[in-house]
């Protein structure tokens, strides 16, 4: 593999410890890929900051970054952690991980990344990507939204890689950095399916996770997407695709931007496996998602995975407002810090507190630490909620719109209209 002189002196320990430290790391990665050469790349986004639940990476590995005094070398955003560092009123002290996720997260601020705290880093003003910007994003939900939605360059990172290429600047110059590598290898068809569906966010965190079911880690191309499909509808489907698949990458085609048709989409090669989704198919990832039944009563409704847009949470506010705060059960709402920053300034945030709704920032609310582990019953929006909550804090979870959320608050109860046939 073919190094610059600046890339060997990283490696020979010429430029510091930590970057020697994570070159050693890229360049083994890189020859295990077989990569020709390391690529330079213009941010990160890291995802060391898990010291529990899926994901975890431990302290030890943040402790030594600490030990070496380790900086990035590029502009680079943090993924969430354990704790919710902006209301701290909302962890639970007790908790092991409490100090530990602390001090995990405030190293990697110490090191120079900006303290976002976030699983939607492309909500982020200083994340807008180019086409053809090659980064180095970890967080599954993150990455399909920085190839697909702004057709910048990276492949999906986990826990050490995406930091170790923040501190040396490099990743290698393979999978979804390449363009060959990025081409659709199967179609999906969604255009006989009722357009009404088609505005319903739900439509695309189930959407999304069939097409995840059906094509593993392979690139998928999407056809009969209104090419005024929503950022956040986009949002939904990369996070649920990314969660029962393995995807770093989908097309879509008039909306990625090297996917102006799908013969760009598929590179000018014949497909290797076409499929139409059916309604009987979303209906039956509904129920896979759904362990509780129509009329069952609720503990719990919590709202946002990944993190919500301001858009996103104005639309949940008007809900809540249409019943008039009447709510019975607790409710969480999971979103950025500077989200929640923009809703303070404009006083939505007051209303949310009257109505003791719990903002929570800073992490996800799947991990324990926010909710109880003893089979919890909760309602969510979100596909990723519903496969990960199960696993993290043995709940019970139904998946539902916006709306079935809020009515479901409101009669602490489950309320679910799913897929109709009527408009």
């Amino acid at each position: 593999m073919k190094l610059t002189t600046y890339e060997q002196n990283m490696l020979d320990g010429l430029e510091g410890e930590d970057k020697q430290f994570a070159m050693k790391l890229i360049v083994q990665v890189a020859e295990a890929m077989d990569a020709s050469r390391l690529q330079e790349i213009s941010q990160a986004h890291v995802v060391d900051t898990l010291t529990t639940g899926t994901g975890e990476t431990g302290p030890e590995y943040a402790y030594k970054l600490r030990d070496m005094q380790a900086k990035v070398a590029v502009p680079t955003t943090i993924n969430v952690g354990n704790i919710d560092l902006k209301n701290p009123e909302n962890n639970v002290p007790a908790e092991y991980a409490f100090e530990v996720s602390r001090e995990v997260m405030n190293i990697y601020k110490d090191m120079g990344c900006e303290p976002t705290y976030t699983c939607s880093p492309f909500q982020e003003p200083a994340n807008q990507l180019s086409l053809g910007q090659h980064v180095a994003w970890g967080e599954s939900s993150a990455v399909p939204f920085a190839n697909s939605v702004f057709g910048a360059r990276t492949s999906r990172y986990g826990q050490f890689i995406a930091s170790c290429a923040a501190i040396c600047g490099r990743v290698p110059y393979a999978g979804l950095h390449v363009t060959e590598n990025r081409r659709a290898e199967i179609v999906i068809s969604i255009e006989n399916l009722p357009d009404h569906f088609k505005d319903m966010g739900l439509f695309y965190h189930i959407l999304g996770y069939r097409v995840g079911q059906i094509v593993s880690e392979k690139i998928p191309v999407i056809i009969g997407i209104d090419p005024d499909i929503s950022r956040d509808h986009l949002k939904a489907f990369g996070a649920a695709a990314a969660t029962s698949g393995g995807i770093g990458m989908f097309h879509m085609v008039g909306i990625t931007p090297e996917s102006p048709t799908l013969e760009d989409a598929l590179q000018h090669q014949a497909a290797e496996d076409y499929h139409e989704i059916t309604l009987v198919e979303l209906d039956t990832v509904l129920q896979e998602l759904t362990e509780n039944e129509v009329g069952q009563a609720l503990e719990a409704v919590a709202f946002g995975a990944p993190h919500l847009s301001y858009d996103e949470v104005i639309e949940i506010f008007h809900l809540f407002e249409d019943v008039d705060w009447d709510i019975q059960l607790p409710v969480y709402i999971a979103m950025s810090r500077r989200t929640q920053d923009e809703i303070e300034a404009n006083g939505m945030i007051k209303k949310f507190d009257e109505a003791d709704i719990t903002i929570v920032a800073d992490r996800c609310v799947y991990y324990a630490g926010i909710l109880w582990d003893d089979g919890l019953k909760v309602m969510t929006d979100s596909a990723k909620w519903a496969h990960y909550a199960p696993k993290c804090i043995d709940a019970e979870v139904t998946i539902g719109s916006f709306k079935d959320c809020v009515d479901s608050a409101v009669a602490g109860k489950v309320v679910l209209q799913g897929f109709s046939e009527e408009e």
